[in-house]
């Protein structure tokens, strides 16, 4: 006999969408956190 192959379920695109914009934001506000934080003369 056969054995059926493992069923792999993985997250809806909804769910995939939201992680990456959330992540790209992340991103950004690092950047220009990192920004704010650089253009302070007394650092």
């Amino acid at each position: 006999m056969l054995e059926q192959p493992a069923i792999i379920r993985r997250h809806s695109i909804m769910v995939r969408v939201t992680h990456w914009a959330n992540a790209i934001c992340l991103l950004i506000l690092l950047m220009s956190g990192l920004q704010i934080f650089n253009a302070h003369p007394a650092l």
